[in-house]
């Protein structure tokens, strides 16, 4: 079986635009998709039958709103309602459409901060909106009495969720690869630390776990952005990410 694994990445995410534009020309397509953070929102609009056009122009097109800052874009952390409102046009768009993948999504439960997975047609806009919900930036929502945020905060990529799907064949598509600040990845692996040892369990597979399925890993060879960028939608640098994408992925593909 093969599995689309999506990271998160926030303002990165129309890299994977072009990574699905890449894979749609070599004829590979998931069975599954896995996503957590923006790859959640990305892996949404790919179960729904999307070509990779469609993706692309979500990305290309920004919230109504954005017409009036002159095309500058905003910062998810000073302007949530922006991203609010493209998440909805996202929903809105591709909601009607019948599944045509499975899909997973990653989310952390509080205060627990146990992993949970939303799949197939349960999956609502809150949902995603929950997979996206980053401390600081955008607050816990609230789910059946439980409240959910991104589980970027402590990993983002969902490789342990994809080998539960059944996965032999695994393209993983990494935003944050080579990450724009290395203060916030060492932070990220202290509360990751923290966090499987309090569980007493791990979210990372192994080596060993990994050697049954064939794996290919995706991403830039340098940082996409700044971290500052990372937090933003540029309409400005949306093009620009969607190529690295695109030629990023087909290399892989090639030297694989």
């Amino acid at each position: 079986m093969k599995a689309l694994v999506l990271s998160g990445g926030g303002g990165f995410g129309a890299y994977q635009a072009g990574t699905w534009l890449a894979l749609e020309e070599s004829n590979w397509s998931p069975d599954t998709v896995i996503g957590i953070s923006i790859g959640a929102v990305n892996g949404f609009v790919i179960s729904r039958a999307a070509r990779a056009a469609d993706l692309i122009d979500l990305w290309r097109q920004p919230p109504h709103q954005i017409e009036n800052t002159n095309g500058a874009g905003f910062g998810f952390w000073k302007h949530s309602s922006l991203f609010r409102s493209w998440l909805e046009v996202v929903v809105r768009k591709h909601a009607s459409q019948l599944p045509t993948r499975d899909l997973h999504i990653v989310m952390t439960e509080l205060p627990s901060c146990a992993m949970r997975v939303a799949s197939g047609t349960e999956i609502t806009e809150r949902h995603l909106l929950a997979a996206c919900a980053l401390p600081g930036i955008l607050p816990p929502v609230r789910l059946n009495g439980k409240f959910y945020l991104d589980a970027g905060t402590f990993y983002h990529l969902p490789m342990r969720e994809a080998l539960a799907t059944g996965a032999t064949d695994i393209i993983a598509i990494d935003l944050l690869k080579n990450p724009p600040c290395r203060s916030i990845r060492r932070a990220r692996q202290a509360a990751l630390w923290l966090r499987n040892l309090i569980r007493q369990e791990t979210t990372e597979p192994t080596a060993h776990e990994l050697q049954r399925v064939r794996l290919r890993h995706v991403g830039h060879a340098r940082p996409l952005g700044s971290l500052r960028q990372c937090f933003e939608w540029d309409p400005s640098r949306v093009e620009a990410l969607i190529e690295a994408g695109y030629r990023d992925t087909l290399a892989t593909l090639r030297d694989a």
